[in-house]
C-alpha cells in the first residue's frame, strides 16, 4: 500500500471526529455531520454508531453527537508516552554515556513492551533497537523485573494469560528457579538476562512506576558487556528507573 493510500471508512471516521472537535458548541446532528464530511447519512450513521460503541462519540437524548469519553483515555495514554519519552531521555543519555551501552525505556501496553525512547551506546559492537519496536512483556530481563515487582494476583494473571520467555527463547519459565531469582531482584532492584534470550547479548532491567505505584514500563540496558560489569551497570539501571519514576510522581 502506498504512503498516501487510505482506508475510506477510517478516513471518514477521523474527519467526523475532527468536525466534532471544532464545531461550535462541540455538538452536531447527523445531517450536519454528514454534510460537513461529505458522506451519505446511512454511511455516517453506521460510522457514528461504531465510534459510539467504543466511547469515541456520544449521542445525547436530543440526538446531538459529541466527542466521547473514550478519547480522554486515548489522550491520557498518548500524553503518558510523550511525557515518559521526554522525561526519560536525560536519564538514558546519562546511562548510555556511563556504560557505553544501548539503553531504552519501554512502555507497557497489553502483553507487549513498546520502546518509546532510546539512546545508542558508544561501543564498537553496536546493537540497534528502534523506537516503536515491541517485545513480549514477559521476556528476559524486563519480564523478570515486571513480574517480580507486580502484585501477586497480577503476576499470576500475566503468567497464565501471556506468552512467557523467561528462561528459554522458545518460550517457558522454570518457576522454582524464578522464585529464587525474584528474591535477588527484590534485593538489588534490577533483573538480568545473561545471554539466555540471545547468546552473547546481556540485558539488565528495572521497572518504572507512576504516581499510583503501578508499573508502567521498564528501563533496559542491552549490550555485549561482560558479567564482571553486571553489578555496577545494574545499579546504574536502577538509578535511571528510580529517577524516571520519581519524575512521574512516584513516591516510594
Amino acid at each position: 500500500m502506498g504512503y498516501w493510500e487510505t482506508v475510506p471508512a477510517v478516513d471518514q471516521a477521523i474527519r467526523i471526529l475532527g468536525y466534532l472537535a471544532r464545531v461550535p458548541g462541540g455538538k452536531a446532528k447527523l445531517k450536519d455531520i454528514c454534510q460537513a464530511v461529505g458522506i451519505h447519512k446511512s454511511k455516517g450513521y453506521s460510522i457514528l454508531n461504531t465510534l459510539q460503541r467504543y466511547g469515541l462519540v456520544h449521542r445525547d437524548p436530543l440526538k446531538f453527537y459529541h466527542l466521547g469519553p473514550g478519547l480522554m483515555y486515548l489522550g491520557r495514554k498518548a500524553s503518558e508516552v510523550m511525557d515518559i519519552s521526554r522525561i526519560s531521555l536525560p536519564f538514558l543519555e546519562n546511562l548510555s554515556r556511563e556504560t557505553g551501552t544501548l539503553s531504552f525505556v519501554g512502555l507497557i501496553s497489553g502483553n507487549y513492551l513498546f520502546v518509546v525512547e532510546k539512546v545508542d551506546g558508544s561501543s564498537l559492537v553496536g546493537i540497534t533497537v528502534e523506537k516503536g519496536k515491541r517485545f513480549p512483556l514477559l521476556m528476559g530481563a524486563h519480564g523478570k523485573a515486571i513480574l517480580t515487582f507486580s502484585q501477586k494476583d497480577e503476576r499470576e494473571r500475566m503468567l497464565k494469560e501471556f506468552d512467557v520467555y523467561i528462561h528459554d527463547p522458545k518460550g517457558g519459565i522454570d518457576k522454582e528457579r524464578f522464585s529464587r531469582e525474584m528474591e535477588e531482584v527484590k534485593r538489588c532492584g534490577y533483573a538480568k538476562d545473561l545471554g539466555e534470550m540471545h547468546p552473547g547479548i546481556n540485558a539488565l532491567s528495572s521497572p518504572i512506576f507512576d504516581f499510583t505505584g503501578g508499573i508502567v514500563g521498564a528501563v533496559v540496558l542491552l549490550g555485549t558487556f561482560g558479567e564482571e560489569l553486571v553489578e555496577d551497570f545494574g545499579k546504574k539501571v536502577l538509578e535511571a528507573s528510580q529517577g524516571i519514576s520519581k519524575s512521574l510522581g512516584y513516591n516510594q
